[in-house]
């Protein structure tokens, strides 16, 4: 693990916490990249008619896990090779990663209620405008209906608001009368509820992920910082 000589005992210790907690902060950039393309793949139907913002989500969690992986590797390499440089650059891009962190997780709480009602507007609009003229949104809409048993964004009568006509994915069994608006075969309720709860589910696995890292990353600054300082 490199030459360590020069270095106090308790130093010695930091060099080697440092190398663990870099190995596991890395684990954890595997983690949320993992998370970004599982994201991308599972969930295609649901982020073809989001709102943009949520449709980058998954590439944003892609390009995060990217960038903490690679700053585990420089923190790793600068523990490994005692290099003072490195672990002075690790410590700082280490710490703008956690400001960005802070401010994006308090944007999120203050922006809530705004994110939400986004969701239901966007829902509402790719109804209304992107259902007849856009072949992945209508197979988007068929396919969380039929996954989800529900209909429409708020409830089945935002296709008949829009002069649509309720799709046959809204059949809560193949062949029913979907001109018949009073057919108990429809399903009624609408999709809103289950986008909200998707997102919410997996801003909490990320969010449990992300707090972790956070801790990690204040105790890896912590270190290469006393270990940068003892390499002078």
């Amino acid at each position: 693990m490199g030459s360590d000589h020069d270095l106090s005992t308790g130093m010695k210790i930091v060099k080697y916490l440092l190398f663990i907690f870099n190995f596991v902060f890395w684990v954890g950039g595997v983690a949320v990249l993992g998370v970004g393309i599982w994201l991308k793949i599972e969930y295609d139907d649901f982020l073809d008619i989001a709102d943009q913002t949520w449709a980058n989500a998954p590439n944003i969690l892609i390009a995060a896990g990217c960038l903490i992986t690679l700053l585990g590797f420089l923190g790793c390499i600068g523990a490994c090779c005692e290099s003072r440089i490195a672990l002075l650059i690790f410590a700082v891009l280490l710490f703008v990663t956690f400001i960005v962190e802070i401010v994006a997780g308090i944007l999120a709480a203050v922006y809530r209620d705004d994110v939400e009602q986004t969701i239901v507007d966007t829902l509402e609009e790719s109804i209304k405008t992107e259902y007849n003229s856009s072949e992945p949104v209508r197979k988007s809409w068929d396919t969380i209906q039929n996954k989800f048993d529900c209909c429409g964004a708020n409830n089945f009568t935002d296709w008949i608001d829009h002069y649509i006509g309720i799709p046959d994915s809204c059949c809560k069994t193949s062949g029913c009368d979907t001109k018949d608006y009073s057919d108990s075969n429809i399903h009624r309720e609408g999709c809103i509820n289950d986008f909200k709860t998707f997102i919410e589910d997996n801003l909490i696995a990320v969010a449990g992920v992300g707090i972790a890292l956070a801790l990690i990353q204040i105790l890896g600054i912590v270190f290469a910082c006393c270990l940068a300082s003892a390499l002078k």
